[in-house]
C-alpha cells in the first residue's frame, strides 16, 4: 500500500512544481525580429535579419515581411513591416529593444509596449529611433 501512495505523492509534487514553474514564466514576445547593421562591404552597408517565432499561434496570424534600417544623423532608425495572415482583426503589442556593438542592451527609456491593430490581411510598418549612437542592433518584439 505504500508504493501507490509514494507514486501519487511524486505525481502531485511534479504537477505542483510544473504549475508553479509555468506561473513564473512570462512570455514577453511571441515573435521577434532582430536586425544587425553589418560593417560596410564593397561600400555598401547591409542589415542581417533574423525572425524568431516563439508562439505558433501568433506565427500563424502575423508575419514580419520586411525589416530595414536607415540613419538619422548618427542614430539607427529601424523599420519592420508586420502583416496579418488572417481575415480577422488582430490586436497586438510591440516594442523595440536596442543593443550596442558589444551586444549589450541599451536603455530604451522603459518597457512600454505599443498597441497595434491589424485588420484582416493588412500590413503596417512600425519604426523607432535608437536611444544613442552606439546602437547597431535592434529587436522588435511582438505579442498578443
Amino acid at each position: 500500500m505504500k508504493a501507490p501512495f509514494r507514486w501519487a505523492a511524486v505525481f502531485v509534487g511534479l504537477f505542483l512544481t510544473g504549475v508553479w514553474g509555468m506561473g513564473c514564466v512570462q512570455k514577453t514576445a511571441g515573435l521577434e525580429v532582430t536586425g544587425t547593421v553589418l560593417p560596410p562591404h564593397d561600400g555598401r552597408e547591409e542589415l542581417a535579419r533574423v525572425v524568431l517565432v516563439q508562439s505558433p499561434k501568433l506565427g500563424r496570424q502575423i508575419a514580419a515581411v520586411d525589416a530595414r534600417h536607415e540613419w538619422a544623423g548618427d542614430l539607427l532608425k529601424a523599420s519592420v513591416t508586420l502583416a496579418s495572415k488572417v481575415d480577422t482583426t488582430q490586436r497586438i503589442q510591440y516594442r523595440f529593444v536596442w543593443f550596442n556593438t558589444e551586444g549589450l542592451e541599451e536603455d530604451s527609456g522603459g518597457d512600454a509596449w505599443t498597441p497595434l491593430v491589424l485588420h484582416g490581411r493588412e500590413s503596417r510598418t512600425v519604426q523607432a529611433l535608437a536611444p544613442n549612437a552606439s546602437v547597431r542592433t535592434f529587436q522588435l518584439r511582438v505579442r498578443f
